[in-house]
């Protein structure tokens, strides 16, 4: 799991859809967790999807897993205390 963490944290695509993320959602980053996504080629697609969109809840509104319909409603992740968010 810690080879996955820190490919999440150093991949230069998603450290760019970060930002573009942080500039367009009030919302935090959303977190990776492999019940929602799989691996990181969907997490990134699901976070294109709603950067393209501009809706934020679009990355949990098109997740078939039940876990991920848990924070459909939640307005805000916090990764600070991970320092995921560069």
């Amino acid at each position: 799991m810690k080879k996955m963490w820190e490919y999440l944290k150093n991949d230069e695509e998603l450290q760019q859809l970060r930002k573009e993320w942080k500039e367009k959602f009030k919302e935090s980053f959303p977190p990776w967790n492999y019940d929602c996504f799989g691996g990181p080629d969907e997490y990134k697609r699901r976070i294109k999807a709603a950067l393209e969109v501009n809706d934020s809840k679009n990355i949990c509104e098109t997740c078939s897993s039940k876990a991920c319909k848990r924070f459909s409603n939640v307005t805000s992740f916090s990764t600070k205390d991970r320092n995921v968010n560069s």
